[in-house]
């Protein structure tokens, strides 16, 4: 990658930190709460395999995402400043993301449009400002890091399979970049995916 491209993913990178900057001056809304409540019940960090077995909590099973929750409150206890910050950075880590892979399937244009629209659309908006809307953005994040990785040397990445969320909304993606690369075959991961339901 050029020094140009790296320059341009920065930039994407900081117009999303600018456009979700007034999200640190909110504080906790709506189901915020019961996650809160679930990271003291289970003591921080404290205990991290607990969230591995916990179920009955929304009937969400999603450890990662609560042990994120649980370092935020190791750090920042009930400040809402510090898990903004978390949401906030995700956001504009995925975004990158999204710049990066625009260059892999269109070029430096591609990707720096596909990255500015992706950091300054307002259906992002409910993920980052609400801090258990954390689920979307580790799982957008993870679903754009693999299908980075693949991109690169053709093989599938599991990294994002870990939220299901991911490789749904990645599954027109994914076919985008198995034909705009020439590849013969299906993407492994989504069909695996889609035989497992």
């Amino acid at each position: 990658m050029r020094l140009g491209e790296k320059a341009t993913a920065a930039l994407i990178g900081l117009v999303a930190i600018l456009a979700y900057w007034p999200a640190l001056s909110v504080g906790f809304t709506s189901d915020d709460f019961f996650i809160l409540a679930r990271v003291k019940e289970f003591g921080g960090l404290g205990h991290p395999l607990a969230y591995f077995s916990a179920s009955g909590f929304f009937e969400y099973y999603r450890p990662l995402t609560f042990l994120s929750h649980a370092a935020d409150w190791q750090f920042w206890g009930l400040n809402p400043l510090g898990y903004h910050i978390t949401n906030v950075a995700l956001h504009a880590g995925s975004s990158v993301l999204i710049c990066l892979l625009g260059y892999r399937l269109g070029g430096r244009t591609t990707g720096a449009v596909a990255g500015a629209l992706f950091a300054l659309h307002p259906a992002g908006q409910e993920a980052v400002y609400w801090i258990s809307a954390r689920f979307d953005l580790l799982a957008t994040g993870l679903g754009l890091a693999s299908l980075l990785l693949y991109s690169s040397d053709g093989r599938p990445y599991l990294l994002g399979l870990a939220f299901e969320e991911a490789v749904h909304s990645m599954t027109a993606a994914a076919h985008l970049l198995s034909a705009r690369s020439g590849m013969k075959q299906t993407l492994r991961l989504v069909s695996a995916d889609q035989a497992a339901a």
